[in-house]
């Protein structure tokens, strides 16, 4: 009897322990230091400043076909890159030689912030860090 009494009163508190532990929200936890640290901090170290052409098409949501004199570029929608930049994804055709350049623009804009005169810039090829590419 007293060998069934110890084995009920166990039961009960682990039973009461495990439950306890599944119900309460687990510690809240932050970063004091960040994972990326964003360098922008002057206009030039994101890339090529963007002729105002762009920065008007690149202002509207959606997807951008634009034209100029030796490229037609198509940009795709924009997104949120990992450094928390508004970016968009451009294939760049240039007309005279028929070759397909892919690049990323961004713009230190938010997309609630974004209008025609927010100024874009091409970021730097990673790939090819030599591209001499002129929009």
């Amino acid at each position: 009897m007293k060998n069934y009494r110890n084995k009920l009163v166990l039961s009960i508190f682990l039973s009461c322990l495990f439950l306890s532990g599944c119900s309460s929200p687990p510690r809240h936890i932050e970063a004091t230091v960040p994972l990326v640290e964003s360098s922008y901090s002057d206009v030039d170290s994101l890339g090529q400043e963007l002729p105002l052409i762009f920065w008007k098409h690149f202002s509207v949501a959606g997807t951008a076909r634009i034209s100029e004199v030796n490229y037609n570029v198509f940009a795709t929608k924009s997104y949120i890159s990992a450094l928390g930049l508004l970016c968009r994804n451009l294939t760049i055709k240039n007309i005279n030689s028929s070759t397909h350049t892919q690049r990323i623009a961004c713009t230190h804009a938010s997309q609630d912030e974004l209008t025609a005169l927010t100024p874009w810039y091409l970021t730097r090829d990673i790939k090819k860090p030599t591209s001499d590419l002129k929009l």
